[in-house]
Formats: C-alpha cells, sequence, structure tokens
C-alpha cells in the first residue's frame, strides 16, 4: 500500500516528465537556472542550438559554456532579475553550435516557493540573426537608393494626388531655393508662372490619368530666377495610393546650343545664297542634292529646282568631257579632296563655259563616300584673257626676236670675217646652260644673249674689224668698247631675261681682270659667265683677220687652265664635258 510520500513523489516525477515534454515541444531554446546561476535543464531546441546535452549542462554556469564578454552579459542580466523579480527581456547575443555568433532576444522570468522566495528563473531565447541582417539589408538597400538620388545630377521629386511632396532629393532644395521645411508645405505648381504653369498643371493630369508624360518649362526658383528644365513624370503606387514620381534637367546649355546652330544655320545659309562662287552639292550617282544661286545664274538656270530637274546626270549632261568626272572621282577615292581642278561645263543654252573646282568627298563613319561638295569658279573670261595675253605674247616674242636677228645681220654686215659667230656661240651658251640642268625659260634667255653679245660692234669702224695682223693698242680698245655701245644699242628693249647685263659682262672674268668694269665672282651674272666661256671656245677655234685660228683643242686647253681662275668653274667644265665625254656640240 502506497504511502502519501511515494504517492506524492509519483505525482511529482510524473509533473516533471510532463513539463520536460512540454518543453522539448517548444521549437525555440528554453533553460532554467537555480537561484546560484547553475543550469538545472533545458528543452531539446536549446541543446541544438548549443551543441549540449541536457545531462551535461546540468550544474554549468555560463562561464563554462559562453565566451567571457556575453558570459559576463549574462551574468550581470541575471543578478538584476533575481534582485527586481519579475520578467527581463533584452538583446543580446549567442554562440551556437557551429561557433557562430548569433543575434538573440532573451526572454527571461523568476519562479519562487511556496512561500514567495525566489528560487530560480526561466529563459527562453529567440534567434532574430535573419531578421537582423533582413532589416540592415532594408536600411543598406535605403541608403543606397537615398545616395542615387541625392547624387543624381537633375532634381528628383515624387508627390501624391493632392500635389503634397514625399520625397526629393539635394539637388531640388539648392535649385529651387527653399528649405526642407518650406517643400513639406508647398505645391509643385508653385515652381511655375504663366504658361508654363498651365503646362506643367496639364502634363501632371495626364501622369495621374495615362501613366506618364513629360514638359519643358521655367523652373522659377525662390529668388524669382528661371531656368529652362525638361520634367519627366511617372505614376507609381505607394502605400495604396497613386504617387508621381519624377525627375527634371537643366536644358540651359541644349537651349544655348540649339541657338548657335539656328544662328550658325542661318549664317551658314547667307553665306550659302549670297557667295559669288558656285556652290553645290551631288550623290556619286550625278544627281544635284543642292545648290546657291550663283551657281545656277552661271549655268544659265533661273533656280535650283530647274537645275536638279534638268540636270539628272552631271557627267554626261553638265561635263563637256565626261572623262573629265571620271578622272576627278578617282583622284577623291584617293585623295577625299582636289582643288583646281580645270575643266569645261555646258550651259543651259549649251554654250560651254570655263570653271575651275574645288571638290571635297564626304564619308560616312565606315568611309563610304555619302556625296560630293563642290565650289566652282567661272574662268572662261580669265581663260580668254590668257589667250589673248598669250597671243599678245607671242606677237611680242616675234616682234623682239626679229629685232634681235635684224641686229644680228647688220652686225654680221658689219664684220664679215666674224659671219656667223654670234649664232655658234649662242649654240655652245645653250648647250652649256642645258648641261648645268638651267630652266628651259633661263636657256632661251641664254640663247638670245648669244645672239646679240657682239651687236655693239656696229659702232666699230669697219677698216679696224677687218684689218689684218696685230692691232694697237688704241684699235684694241676700241674693239673693247663694243660691249659698252651693245648696252646702250639694247638697253631700252624690255626683255625679260638679264641680257642688257649679259651683253655688258661677258667679257668680265671671275678674278676680276675683265673689262669693261673690272668686276668680278658672284657681281657677273650666270648668263654672261656662260657666254664669256662659249665666246671664248667659238673664238679661239676660228680664224680672225688678225690672227690664224687656233683650233678647239686649244681653246679647251684655256677654259681647263683657267677654270676657277677667269671663268666660272661650274660653266668651265660643264663646257669640258660637252665636247671631251659626250661630243654634244
Amino acid at each position: 500500500m502506497e504511502t502519501d510520500l511515494t504517492l506524492a513523489e509519483k505525482t511529482l516525477r510524473e509533473r516533471e516528465a510532463f513539463l520536460n515534454s512540454l518543453l522539448d515541444a517548444i521549437p525555440i531554446p528554453v533553460f532554467y537556472k537555480d537561484r546560484d546561476g547553475l543550469y538545472r535543464g533545458a528543452n531539446k531546441a536549446f541543446e541544438a542550438f548549443l551543441g549540449i546535452a541536457r545531462e551535461d549542462l546540468n550544474g554549468k554556469t555560463v562561464l563554462d559554456i559562453n565566451p567571457p564578454d556575453l558570459a559576463h552579459i549574462y551574468q550581470t542580466k541575471d543578478a538584476e532579475l533575481f534582485r527586481k523579480g519579475g520578467t527581463q527581456q533584452y538583446d543580446s547575443q549567442m554562440k551556437n553550435a557551429h561557433g557562430l555568433i548569433r543575434d538573440v532576444i532573451f526572454n527571461k522570468a523568476v519562479f519562487t516557493d511556496s512561500e514567495g522566495t525566489i528560487t530560480g528563473l526561466i529563459g527562453a531565447i529567440l534567434d532574430i540573426t535573419e531578421r537582423k541582417q533582413a532589416e540592415q539589408a532594408l536600411v543598406a538597400e535605403k541608403d543606397l537608393s537615398e545616395s542615387i538620388i541625392d547624387s543624381m545630377p537633375g532634381v528628383f521629386y515624387c508627390y501624391d494626388d493632392q500635389l503634397r511632396f514625399k520625397r526629393w532629393n539635394r539637388n531640388f532644395e539648392r535649385v529651387s531655393g527653399y528649405s526642407a521645411e518650406e517643400l513639406l508645405h508647398a505645391s509643385p505648381l508653385d515652381f511655375f508662372a504663366g504658361h508654363g504653369r498651365e503646362t506643367v498643371e496639364r502634363k501632371i493630369g495626364e501622369v495621374f490619368s495615362k501613366g506618364e508624360s513629360s514638359a519643358e518649362a521655367d523652373f522659377v526658383s525662390k529668388d524669382g530666377r528661371k531656368t529652362p528644365y525638361f520634367f519627366t513624370g511617372l505614376k507609381v503606387r505607394i502605400d495604396n495610393a497613386d504617387h508621381l514620381v519624377g525627375v527634371g534637367i537643366d536644358i540651359s546649355e541644349i537651349k544655348q546650343a540649339k541657338e548657335a546652330l539656328r544662328a550658325s544655320e542661318a549664317k551658314y545659309h547667307s553665306i550659302f545664297e549670297n557667295s559669288l562662287e558656285g556652290i553645290y552639292r551631288t550623290t556619286k550617282e550625278g544627281r544635284f542634292l543642292m545648290a546657291n544661286t550663283a551657281f545656277c545664274d552661271q549655268l544659265g538656270y533661273s533656280s535650283f529646282e530647274e537645275l536638279a530637274a534638268t540636270v539628272t546626270n552631271v557627267a554626261t549632261q553638265l561635263y563637256v568631257r565626261p572623262e573629265d568626272r571620271e578622272y576627278l572621282l578617282q583622284m577623291l577615292e584617293e585623295e577625299s579632296a582636289v582643288k583646281g581642278f580645270e575643266t569645261r561645263f555646258y550651259r543651259k543654252d549649251k554654250r560651254i563655259v570655263w570653271v575651275r573646282i574645288n571638290i571635297t568627298a564626304v564619308r560616312d563613319e565606315s568611309g563610304n563616300i555619302l556625296y560630293y561638295d563642290g565650289i566652282d569658279e567661272d574662268t572662261t573670261q580669265r581663260k580668254e584673257v590668257e589667250r589673248e595675253q598669250a597671243r599678245s605674247a607671242a606677237q611680242v616674242r616675234k616682234a623682239m626676236m626679229d629685232t634681235i636677228h635684224a641686229l644680228v645681220s647688220m652686225s654680221e654686215f658689219r664684220d664679215p670675217y666674224t659671219t656667223g659667230h654670234q649664232n655658234r656661240v649662242a649654240d655652245i651658251a645653250a648647250a652649256i646652260a642645258e648641261e648645268l640642268g638651267l630652266p628651259e625659260e633661263q636657256i632661251s634667255g641664254i640663247r638670245i644673249a648669244g645672239l646679240i653679245h657682239d651687236v655693239g660692234k656696229i659702232c666699230i669702224p669697219t677698216e679696224i674689224l677687218s684689218k689684218p695682223g696685230q692691232l694697237s693698242q688704241i684699235e684694241m680698245d676700241l674693239i673693247r668698247s663694243h660691249v659698252a655701245a651693245g648696252y646702250e644699242i639694247i638697253k631700252d628693249i624690255e626683255f625679260p631675261w638679264p641680257i642688257r647685263k649679259a651683253v655688258l659682262q661677258h667679257h668680265e672674268r671671275l678674278d676680276g681682270s675683265g673689262y669693261p668694269s673690272g668686276i668680278s665672282g658672284d657681281d657677273i651674272v650666270m648668263e654672261a659667265s656662260i657666254i664669256a666661256v662659249a665666246d671664248v671656245v667659238e673664238a679661239m677655234a676660228s680664224h680672225r683677220p688678225y690672227r690664224a685660228a687656233q683650233g678647239l683643242e686649244a681653246a679647251l686647253e684655256e677654259i681647263e687652265k683657267n677654270k676657277g681662275i677667269l671663268y666660272d668653274e661650274k660653266v668651265a667644265e660643264a663646257c669640258l664635258r660637252l665636247y671631251r665625254d659626250k661630243d654634244n656640240i
């Protein structure tokens, strides 16, 4: 028969078993301690969280199973609870079975005996790590969103369907000049005036009715300053209410650029239409895309429209020689721009005009030709003037040559012994000049100088020119005066070459020993230096009344011996090459 004591113990064990079963059914960690802070029990969730079996936990303190810094917090909180009684809740951290520090909430309460004395505490642990991480992520996301909005170069705004501001960025405060407190009591329409306010009000209505819209208007700041802005608006649902979210971009520079472009286009159009030169654009196929008034006038068309309708293939209808355009296009493929190209165009009335073209191939980013831009000048009148000038120049040149030949004939008539001398000197001088590589035009002048270098002998008495035997000093002086006389005879004739100096200086010598002035070195013109060598070679190789011919070899020896002394060295060497190496004379 069970005694009362045995029955009481049985009942207590049953209640303890029930309590343990109840605790094990709770999914959150639960523990209890005695008044000395020793663990006396825990549920399975607590075992799993800490990774410690209940039998190993019994009799241990927080110092035995927790890091010192956390254990100190738990001891302090337990002491406070035992002192005050009741319940306790606080956030802290706890190390779990995997060695990870977790964020937790402790919920604790004391329990007492029948006399009300606190005999221990019971606690429950709520793991809030994931919740805290989510909260932190949400805060970080909000901070990032705020940073992005505040870093926007334009203004950001958000207001509800009652036109009450809910959010804006720092730029909005800066541009508007209003504080955050003032913006809370402002309406979006407060920042616009006149027609701009009407436009924005209408566009706001479109956003709330259609979902989105945009507008361009002057944004009026607190100080009255107006700035052109482009605004966008999008309807979004926030907290079960419609809101307008949008941005505004300052378009001052864009508007200024547009105005500058408009002014530039107007200036270009003015230049295009008022240019005295023809300006046009054609396709690769040969159709006109545009042309100014000057170009149409050049070709006899009343307007660009008439030109474009009439000339549909410039190669066959505009160019007199279609092959000129083909050649021009080939050059443009290689060079992209051609300047000074001369060709002939047909006018509307079929008359032909000369033009001088500067043309450019305009290409796309891939290098493909899009079209050709050309500027042309009507050179028909200039061509006629040039032809007339050429005819006149030819006539003048013929008259000059006729005069020269008359002078040569007269000179040779006076001195029959030197008949042909001036012609031979002219041929030798021209050959030397060519050997030196002088320009063709300069060679022509040297030939003419050679033809008349002795024209001054007209002034010398015939009996002296044809006198046999040795000449006296006076007679030699008279002979030498022919260079000055020749200069006087031709000094008023306008030659395009330094022929007068050549005639005057052809007896001057490099070392200053010549006549009539005794000049030397670079003071002697090239034409005179060349004629001097040619004259010596021809004179020594030919017969004279006062001496027999000395022969060509003697003449060349004279040139060889005195090159660089009496005669220009380069001229002398050119002469020697012609006779000794090339036998060209």
